[in-house]
């Protein structure tokens, strides 16, 4: 995983995720580009927000 020609490999997951973020609302990226927020908590968390959204 590169950008502008940087490895982004040892990166932290939470720094790359902040990079992606960074990126889609610079090109203004759609469908079927999505983007998720962090969340803490594991796959129980993660559940809980999909739950939420999926109300």
């Amino acid at each position: 995983m590169w950008l502008d020609g940087k490895d982004l490999r040892k990166e932290p997951q939470i720094e790359r995720k902040r990079l992606l973020k960074e990126l889609t609302d610079k090109h203004k990226l759609e469908e079927p580009i999505y983007y998720s927020e962090h969340h803490e908590g594991g796959r129980a968390g993660a559940l809980r927000c999909r739950q939420q959204v999926e109300l």
